[in-house]
């Protein structure tokens, strides 16, 4: 697990996709233009496609209601969205950075689940295609 100490806080960084309102893309109570995305997304990472959803990801366990998820580095984060990230953009989806108490995380093969606590606010929120990059692919 990478953790960071940056002014005597230690915490683990954290990279999660989401929108304005701190939703990720895979949840469906949003308009009808995003919730269209997120079923998209859903249908495209099923059946064997390399993106577990999280009650199928090796190693994650534990989690409830409570967590949302995200990804240990940009890089994870960058290639489980590869394709994707012009369609997130659009939408008006960016990178999202939270510095996590470790014990707030639970870390499966690909992604990390963590516990938003009441008010906790990224560190960094910026655009997707910057900071993670071109699609390399297309969907």
């Amino acid at each position: 697990m990478s953790e960071r100490r940056t002014e005597g806080v230690t915490g683990m960084l954290v990279y999660r996709v989401e929108d304005s309102n701190d939703k990720g893309p895979y949840n469906n109570d949003a308009n009808e233009a995003v919730e269209s995305l997120g079923w998209e997304l859903q249908e495209a990472h099923n059946h064997g496609s390399g993106h577990p959803g999280p009650r199928h990801e090796r190693g994650l366990r534990g989690f409830t209601e409570s967590h949302v998820f995200g990804f240990a580095s940009r890089s994870e984060a960058a290639q489980w969205f590869d394709g994707w990230l012009g369609k997130l953009a659009a939408h008006g989806y960016r990178l999202a950075v939270y510095r996590v108490p470790p014990r707030d995380v639970l870390r499966g093969s690909n992604q990390v689940a963590f516990i938003r606590r009441l008010g906790h606010k990224p560190i960094v929120s910026c655009d997707i295609r910057s900071a993670l990059g071109a699609d390399t692919r297309e969907v």
